[in-house]
Order: structure tokens, then C-alpha cells, then sequence
């Protein structure tokens, strides 16, 4: 498959729902359920991406292609970045239509009116070395620790996707009330009972009753309006013409979606962030929006332990140095070797919504041609060679 060097931007819309099964098996609760991830991430998307090509190289050819002739599908093709879409019925796709992960360096307390930011500080109590001193338990002890201010209540719950303009404005640091958050909605998901079927007699087992959370595609909005989600999928090495109309498996039960070319704005970074960048950002806030893979679990491939500080090259933007993190706990994903006809071993990733806060190395600003270099980077390692996960975007950060 010749190479691409152009990016391509399609949607893939569930026609009857996404089932996304975790690295978990299938029996880890008492009643039965398996562990279902919340959306996509960037390597299911691009096996079918993958497999939509095959297919349209077997029509041309009038044959099934070989394993030798699947795998050469793998080499050029990337999905740099993987969001959800959600648009009312009838109406286009547009960047508006974008939901994002909730930021971790957001917070909200019962009776605020806005979403408090989680701002690095120094730890006011005298901070002990680890008994491992290694230059990385150092690096990790000497962090700053994101802190909300004074606290005034309990924490509420955090939407877990948020709309494209209040997404924006707490990448430029504006303040965003707790009202703009709820209208960004969420995919409604019901729990689907399969029957374990017996390989040997075509007949269900006894008592072989299981469960799995099916997300559903069409929600409704505010007003009582219907709206549909969407996967909408940055990549590169295929055309969208290839692609467009055809219908594909997108995630676990051979469920089918439909894949759309959409113009390449709706991956577009948004211009209030880069004007607010053209004025200097002295620091920077790298938020995760795809679940992302890294070798050492939480900490970019590219980050190393330095005189006490984890200090590294940020890919296009140059020398920084990590004061703080906001990570959560990973997220487990497996899936299945098709050409082996085996699984796939399972990965702990970086979930998406974690947030890196950094400075540059020697001081300066950050600036819009930095912004741009970061805008929807993939970052992370991928489970085979040439392939990368975890989309990450750029906010401001002024240290303290």
C-alpha cells in the first residue's frame, strides 16, 4: 500500500450501538459482566480502517487476500487521534461537534458555580526521599502537587465528556461555570445477556449466562432533540475516498458502523488557543485525550530522571522539564490477533483526561507555533511497530 503523507478525517457512526471490551475476562464481577470501555481507542479504530482496506484490495483483485498479503496493510496506516462526535439529527459535522475527555486538573465542589482548576504547588511539609532513591523515585518525590485551594465541600461527580467550546476555554484558561458543562451530554448504555453457546452441540449451557455494556449511538439532547454519536478518527496512510460509504466492524460482537469522509476542520485547533499562545504561555499544560501507551506506565517515553527532575525533548517543541501530573488509574485493554488467531497480550494504559504540566528547559514562553506542534500529537508507544496511541492537545499554565 503506497504511503499517504496528507491526514484523512472520517467518522465511523455505530448502527446499532459499540461494544468495547476491556483487557478484563469475561467473569470478573459475580454477575457475570465484562468489563467495557467507555469509547474507542486509536488501535480499534485503525483494524478497521485496516480491515475496510483489505476488503476493497480483495474486490480489485477478485480474491481473499493471504496472511502474508493482510499484513503489509499495517505498515502505513496510523490513527493519530480518535474523538467522539455528537450532532443533532439533519445537521452536518462541524468542530463544534467535538466532546472531549474530562480534564483530571478540573474539579468540582457541591455549590460552586465554576469548575475549579487544580493548580501545582509546593508541598508546604518537608518532603522525604523514598527509601528507593533511584534518580526516578527522586524526580517523582520532587514533583509539585496539583492542589484546588481551600476546599469548601465534597467533590461532585465530573461529566465524563465535555462540548468543544467549554473544552476550549479551560485550554485558554478562562474560567468555565458548572452549568456549561452539563449540556455536552453522554452516549446512553443498556447491559445486553448473551448465553454461552457449547462448541460441540450448537446448544446453550446451563446456567452459562453473561452480560456486556452496549454504548448506544442515538441520545437525547437538550429540548428533547435527538443527537448521534459518532467516531470521528484523524489518520493517515488511506484516502477517504476508499473508505467513504463503506460499512465496517467496529469493536466486539461484529456490531457495524458506517464510514463518513468529514473536511479536515473538524480536527482543526481551535483559534482562541492559538491567539492566547501568541501572547506567551511561561508554562504548559499537555492534556491526554486518547488513551495513551507508555513503557514506564504513567511517564512519557521521552522524559528522564536529571539532577532530580524529569527533563526530556517534547516532541516539535523543544527542552522541558515536568513539574507536576495529574494521571488516573489505567485503563486495560486487550483485543485479538487476527493473522496469529490469538489474543492480544493485555496493556495498561494511560488514561484518557491526564494532564502534564511542564516548563520550559532554561526558561521562556510557549508559543503558537508550539501549540500547533502538540495540537492532537500522538505521543504514546502502540502495541506493533510503527504504530502510536494517545492524542494529546495544549493548554496554558501560568506557575506560580
Amino acid at each position: 500500500m503506497s504511503t499517504f503523507a496528507t491526514t484523512c478525517t472520517v467518522t465511523l457512526t455505530p448502527r446499532d450501538g459499540l461494544f468495547l471490551k476491556d483487557g478484563r475476562g469475561w467473569f470478573t464481577s459475580e454477575s457475570g459482566r465484562a468489563g467495557s470501555l467507555g469509547w474507542p481507542f486509536a488501535g480499534t479504530v485503525r483494524g478497521a480502517l485496516r480491515t475496510c482496506l483489505g476488503h476493497a484490495r480483495e474486490r480489485s483483485l477478485g480474491r481473499a487476500l493471504t496472511r502474508d498479503e493482510w499484513l503489509p496493510l499495517n505498515e502505513n496506516l496510523h490513527v493519530d487521534a480518535v474523538l467522539p462526535l455528537c450532532r443533532e439529527i439533519g445537521l452536518s459535522v462541524s468542530s463544534a461537534s467535538r466532546r472531549w475527555p474530562a480534564p483530571r486538573d478540573a474539579v468540582i465542589f457541591v455549590g460552586d458555580e465554576h469548575v475549579r482548576p487544580l493548580k501545582p504547588v509546593h508541598r508546604s511539609d518537608a518532603a522525604t526521599i523514598p527509601l528507593e532513591e533511584s534518580p526516578e523515585a527522586v524526580a517523582a518525590e520532587r514533583l509539585q502537587h496539583p492542589s484546588p485551594g481551600t476546599m469548601s465541600g465534597k467533590p461532585v461527580t465530573m461529566p465524563s465528556w465535555w462540548c468543544d467550546e467549554t473544552f476550549t476555554a479551560w485550554l485558554c484558561g478562562m474560567p468555565v461555570s458548572t452549568a456549561a458543562i452539563a449540556p455536552a451530554g453522554h452516549p446512553v448504555s443498556r447491559i445486553q445477556t448473551h448465553v454461552t453457546i457449547d462448541p460441540s452441540t450448537g446448544a446453550a449451557v446451563d446456567g452459562g449466562l453473561f452480560s456486556s455494556t452496549v454504548v448506544e449511538p442515538l441520545t437525547r439532547g437538550v429540548g428533547g432533540k435527538a443527537h448521534e454519536w459518532a467516531v470521528a478518527a484523524l489518520g493517515r496512510g488511506f484516502r477517504a475516498a476508499d473508505v467513504n460509504g463503506r460499512r465496517v466492524r467496529l469493536g466486539g460482537d461484529g456490531r457495524i458502523a458506517t464510514i463518513d469522509a468529514v473536511p479536515d476542520d473538524v480536527f482543526s485547533m481551535p483559534e482562541p488557543l492559538r491567539r492566547v499562545f501568541a501572547s506567551g504561555s511561561r508554562g504548559l499544560r499537555m492534556l491526554v485525550v486518547g488513551h495513551t501507551s507508555f513503557a514506564r506506565g504513567w511517564l512519557p517515553d521521552w522524559l528522564t530522571a536529571r539532577d532530580g527532575a524529569f527533563v526530556g525533548e517534547m516532541p516539535g517543541v523543544g527542552a522541558v522539564v515536568l513539574r507536576a501530573a495529574c494521571v488516573g488509574r489505567p485503563i486495560h485493554v486487550s483485543g485479538w490477533d487476527m493473522a496469529a488467531g490469538r489474543p492480544k497480550p493485555t496493556r495498561r494504559l494511560t488514561p484518557a483526561g491526564s494532564v502534564y504540566f511542564f516548563e520550559k528547559c532554561g526558561g521562556g514562553a510557549f508559543t503558537a507555533a508550539d501549540a500547533e506542534a502538540l495540537w492532537l500529537r500522538a505521543i504514546g508507544e502502540g502495541s506493533m511497530p510503527g504504530e502510536a496511541t494517545g492524542a494529546v492537545v495544549p493548554g496554558v499554565w501560568q506557575p506560580a
